[in-house]
């Protein structure tokens, strides 16, 4: 009788997965059918990449086979975000063997064979083949094979309405940190304490993640994330030093000079900052101890006899 209990539950389950399965292919078919709009970067890089300009792309695209085009349709036939999303709501608690990823492709290249390509600002449009390599790449790209930590899974279904917990699933399954123990804990405190902000939970959620996947194994991690924040603070010193220069100097003679180029904006900086001291003092409550602003430095002794010059000679 229990044989037959667990069989009949074994069954459930997979009936279960094949309706999930069913709905996936579903879905992206209606993707495929929809049309695939041309995304401004692909535009940018189209542009700036081989020199092809408006509507000829469309004339690159419906050409031979050439270096070109098999770069451009890689960029074009890419999940975007808002698929990834309801592609995850609908993998739920399905697991993709290798397997399963190649029934996917099999069963869904029997319905799409061809799809629309669009220019934004109706710029012209084309019908392209879809042929069984760029949809097995397309495929791939959603990773549905990565298996995503099921505690981390559960601390976000528990903690977050459904499109924000699935939105955070899309980071973990792109990103595919590994996070054992502590980094494990940390994160999942972190879902259980930042789930309020919901507005901002998954860009915060991308910051800690990464983080949390790098940190030193002398380090605990929440000293590392302070280090980071004082990190990102000498950024944007550096980052307003150079901009005096230039000024002072001009861009040429600083060239000449080799002096240090940012790569990042003030204002990225300063945005990575802020999430940081939301992370630390908002949502971990952390209040970093004043040695780890003023270097562990020797201050010496102060008597109600000193005054204040020699106070502040102390601390400078």
């Amino acid at each position: 009788m229990d044989q037959k209990r667990r069989l009949t539950r074994a069954q459930r389950d997979q009936m279960a997965a094949n309706r999930a399965r069913g709905k996936i292919i579903a879905s992206l078919k209606n993707f495929f059918d929809a049309g695939i709009e041309i995304s401004g970067d692909t535009i940018f890089f189209a542009e700036s990449t081989f020199g092809i300009y408006g509507e000829e792309l469309i004339n690159v695209l419906g050409a031979r086979d050439s270096e070109e085009k098999e770069v451009l349709l890689g960029l074009i036939f890419f999940p975007d975000k808002a698929l990834r999303i309801t592609i995850e709501s609908l993998v739920g608690d399905l697991i993709f063997s290798g397997a399963d990823e190649v029934c996917l492709i099999e069963r869904l290249h029997a319905h799409v064979k061809s799809a629309t390509l669009v220019l934004p600002r109706d710029n012209g449009s084309m019908t392209i083949e879809v042929t069984r390599p760029l949809l097995t790449a397309f495929i791939k790209k959603l990773y549905l094979c990565r298996n995503l930590d099921t505690e981390i899974l559960k601390a976000l279904e528990n903690n977050l309405p459904e499109h924000v917990a699935n939105e955070a699933r899309v980071l973990l399954r792109c990103k595919y940190y590994e996070y054992p123990g502590k980094e494990r804990q940390f994160l999942c405190a972190f879902i259980n304490k930042a789930a309020h902000m919901q507005n901002s939970f998954n860009e915060l959620f991308e910051l800690a993640g990464a983080l949390v996947s790098h940190v030193p194994g002398h380090l605990e991690i929440e000293n590392y994330f302070i280090e980071q924040l004082h990190l990102q603070k000498k950024i944007a010193r550096n980052i307003k030093e150079f901009e005096q220069k230039r000024d002072q100097y001009g861009m040429e003679y600083l060239l000449m000079q080799k002096y240090p180029v940012p790569h990042e904006s003030e204002e990225e900086v300063n945005h990575r900052m802020h999430m940081l001291t939301t992370i630390i003092e908002d949502v971990f409550q952390m209040r970093p101890s004043c040695n780890s602003y003023i270097g562990h430095r020797d201050l010496g002794h102060f008597h109600s006899e000193d005054d204040i010059e020699t106070l502040f000679k102390r601390f400078s």
